[in-house]
């Protein structure tokens, strides 16, 4: 136990005292990532469903699920296995979005050929018959 204050300085940052120690805290960033600030330097850290990974210091991670909240090593190692699969699911969505991507740019082109050369055929084909009628027509 011991007596804890704390004083928000700007949106993510606070500074206090806890257990007879100053202590400066910063949280910043949106969107996956988040940047940890303390009196001792920054780190990385990504949140989930499942807790939160700090990258810089694994040891700062947590872990809960069912009721139960671990931090240290434990939710380090189960942080791993959550963002091993969270990664993997994300890889595999993202190289179908990619591989539907690619058929339909592939699609495009031969679509876009197909139409050009059949433009280029009927001109041709055209321009010969225009020859034709106008060698016809010439008087002797």
């Amino acid at each position: 136990m011991g007596l804890r204050l704390h004083k928000r300085l700007w949106n993510g940052a606070r500074v206090g005292f806890q257990k007879g120690r100053f202590q400066f805290i910063g949280r910043y960033g949106k969107g996956p990532l988040k940047i940890n600030q303390s009196k001792k330097g920054f780190s990385l850290s990504t949140s989930n469903s499942f807790g939160s990974y700090n990258f810089f210091k694994p040891q700062y991670s947590s872990f809960k699920m069912g009721g139960y909240h671990v931090r240290g090593q434990t939710a380090q190692t189960l942080q791993g296995i959550v963002l091993l699969i969270i990664g993997t699911l994300n890889l595999i969505i993202f190289s179908a979005r990619a591989l539907y991507l690619m058929a339909w740019l592939i699609a495009q082109i031969i679509l876009f050929s197909a139409r050009i050369s059949w433009a280029i055929m009927v001109f041709i084909k055209n321009l010969i018959q225009g020859f034709i009628q106008g060698f016809r027509e010439v008087p002797d």
